[in-house]
């Protein structure tokens, strides 16, 4: 399933705003960059093994919530697939729609998707785990929007404790939801599938993806690691200088002598029907 897809790039404005790397009422515009140019193509390995663990036929119906900019989507659409996404952040939509101008790409939460009843045959939601409070209402309208029989995929990450310890209390966290001990996503992975059942969805199956975030030097780590909604929360808390000098630290340990860096993390994803 896995097919050819360009490395994705912002827009010349965007990359502007990175070179730039403003703080305050800029902070937003680099976000949204940084995912673009450095975060997502990190995650091109977990969505090719997604795809190709699931194989869905040209013609499937896929629906991806949380898109983002729509990497894992444009890979999709490559295959034959008819996609459709959701993402919260308008920013990040924009560079979707240029991507995939045909698509429906719609702005909101998920627990409140602008989809008719059973309108997919796949669901993906990559970042079911990224906040307790909205996870069981999230599996229950993918569950909605699913066709009978159809497949919803939904992931927890594990990365090591200290990336996620550095600015977990001032992004708000309750749980370490995408990382910390093996016992930490054991008991994330857990809740997950009780929400799940609350939901009435049925886990068919589950694998893991082994992904190495490379970065190749400390500003582009700091880039990456800056391009989630964990750090944006964080960053309104302490701000970004404070976010940057965390994560800095917490980089140390993956240096590698030729000033790049290295993290490997594992994606545990659970395949559930309706």
């Amino acid at each position: 399933m896995s097919g050819p897809s360009e490395m994705p790039g912002a827009s010349p404005v965007l990359q502007r705003e990175v070179v730039v790397r403003q703080r305050g009422p800029a902070a937003p515009m680099r976000w949204v960059a940084d995912w673009a140019d450095v975060q997502e193509p990190v995650l091109l390995p977990l969505f090719h093994t997604i795809l190709d663990r699931l194989a869905p036929p040209p013609g499937t119906r896929h629906l991806d919530i949380g898109c983002g900019t729509g990497l894992l989507l444009r890979i999709a659409a490559e295959c034959g697939l008819h996609v459709a996404g959701t993402d919260p952040a308008e920013a990040l939509l924009d560079l979707a729609r240029a991507r995939l101008p045909s698509a429906r790409l719609e702005a909101g939460p998920a627990e409140r998707l602008p989809f008719a009843d059973r309108s997919f045959d796949l669901v993906t939601m990559l970042h079911a785990a990224d906040d307790d409070a909205d996870s069981g209402p999230a599996l229950a309208e993918a569950r909605r929007v699913a066709a009978p029989g159809g497949a919803i995929l939904f992931a927890v990450r594990k990365l090591p404790a200290g990336i996620v310890s550095a600015i977990a209390p001032a992004s708000h966290r309750t749980t370490p939801a995408t990382g910390g001990p093996q016992g930490a996503r054991t008991s994330r992975l857990e809740t997950l599938r009780a929400l799940a059942a609350e939901a009435k969805l049925v886990i068919a199956g589950a694998f893991d993806v082994d992904c190495r975030w490379h970065y190749p030097d400390e500003q582009t780590a700091l880039r990456g690691l800056g391009a989630s909604r964990g750090a944006m929360r964080a960053a309104e808390a302490i701000g970004w200088n404070a976010v940057d000098a965390a994560h800095r630290e917490a980089l140390l340990p993956f240096r590698h002598d030729d000033g790049s860096y290295r993290i490997a993390t594992v994606t545990r994803c659970l395949i559930a029907r309706r």
